[in-house]
């Protein structure tokens, strides 16, 4: 199962990316990320909202929607981050699963799906939206 959860965050030209943080910028504009593959991707924080720089900053192994970049060789990319989420969630007294990948708390799916971006580069980007396009292409 877990194989499968890291190929549906194996998808940067979809917008999700997952990984470990490896390092990140003393102004926390970007990271680093290595995805399960291997591949290093400089990540452009420059959108992110103050929890999904938490996320970023307490490191470990984090998801991400947003934009890819560019490809610039086999072993390293860019990705252009709108959302970061830890790779499990905790709810409560119990652990959430990255199989079911957000809080499911009212709040927190509100935050999720409806905060305005920084910049046009994130307009329209919700994590639910890129999921739910992911599941219809049979991941």
């Amino acid at each position: 199962i877990l194989t499968r959860q890291h190929t549906w965050w194996l998808a940067p030209s979809r917008g999700l990316l997952g990984g470990e943080v490896v390092a990140v910028a003393s102004d926390t504009s970007s990271f680093l990320l290595r995805d399960w593959s291997g591949t290093s991707w400089q990540v452009d924080a420059g959108d992110l909202h103050t929890p999904d720089r938490a996320n970023v900053v307490r490191g470990g192994d984090v998801r991400v929607v947003g934009l890819p970049v560019s490809v610039t060789t086999a072993t390293s990319s860019t990705f252009h981050a709108c959302f970061v989420l830890p790779w499990e969630v905790r709810g409560g007294d119990r652990r959430l699963s990255p199989a079911f990948p957000f809080p499911v708390n009212a709040a927190a799916r509100v935050r999720l799906s409806t905060t305005s971006p920084s910049s046009e580069k994130c307009q329209g980007i919700t994590p639910y939206g890129k999921l739910r396009a992911l599941e219809k292409a049979g991941f």
